[in-house]
């Protein structure tokens, strides 16, 4: 492992002479206020990230070793499946999720573990994985995230980039989470932006899908006044005083399905 880390601070080292304007923290790939950070690297950069971000991952665990009490886990609701719809294309809204109580350790850490000493609500897997789908979308106009594409990184400590990897192993398989997998796949998910059109058809089929703040787990930038919204679509409404994510959301969603040892853990719209 020695030679390992010997190996990624040189790679590191020789990504430093790109030009990154972008959020040091491996969780903030936008900029105070909300806005998107601005970002201008090249292809060889990220991609000696990735040849680091390889060596680094061989024998690696998941950093995910804690877990939040079940109250408070009760009063969470991650995964927007919008009631009375069964599916959309390629995303389903009603599969059976495998009760809290019923997975198994490793699943709990899938679901909802988070590294102890961390911020749980921003470090869950599934939050983690709409956040990259939602930066490559925006910066790339990728659907589905490619993980080890880390535009930041060469600006990272070396702590950063380990501890970010860390925690995208699957607590299940012990590998680096997979993310394109339509189908039932032990440990994986599947992870793709629900893009603009398709919001469009989603909110003519389910109406709540328009309100994302009721729901979602990010917020892009600020409104005035206060009790005001504007919809996926683009319609300004008001809200009741001090309701949660006060930002102006993208016209784009982005949806996750997180795959237990047997079953579906997670499923719906964040």
């Amino acid at each position: 492992m020695l030679m390992n880390r010997a190996f990624v601070i040189v790679v590191l080292t020789m990504a430093l002479s790109a030009t990154i304007r972008a959020a040091v923290s491996p969780y903030a790939a936008y900029g105070e206020g909300g806005d998107t950070a601005t970002v201008s690297t090249g292809s060889r950069d990220i991609e000696a990230c990735r040849a680091a971000a390889l060596v680094l991952l061989e024998g690696m665990q998941s950093s995910r070793n804690a877990l939040p009490d079940e109250a408070w886990l009760h009063s969470r609701h991650d995964g927007y499946r919008p009631p009375g719809l069964a599916s959309y294309k390629d995303l389903a809204f009603d599969d059976p999720l495998v009760p809290y109580g019923d997975m198994s350790y490793e699943e709990k850490l899938l679901a909802w573990g988070y590294p102890a000493g961390l911020e749980p609500a921003v470090t869950f897997l599934p939050r983690m994985l709409a956040q990259a789908a939602y930066v490559q979308y925006k910066f790339l106009g990728r659907t589905t995230p490619d993980l080890l594409w880390m535009h930041n990184a060469p600006v990272w400590p070396l702590e950063y980039l380990e501890q970010h990897l860390a925690m995208l192993i699957s607590p299940v398989t012990g590998k680096l989470i997979a993310v394109d997998c339509k189908e039932f796949s032990r440990g994986n998910a599947y992870v793709r932006v629900v893009t603009e059109a398709e919001v469009k058809e989603l909110v003519e089929l389910a109406p709540s899908v328009d309100h994302w703040w009721n729901y979602a787990s990010h917020a892009f930038g600020r409104n005035k006044p206060e009790n005001t919204r504007v919809t996926l679509t683009g319609k300004e409404v008001e809200v009741p005083p001090h309701t949660m994510l006060s930002g102006k959301h993208e016209p784009y969603l982005v949806y996750v399905r997180l795959y237990g040892e047997k079953g579906v853990l997670v499923e719906g719209l964040f």
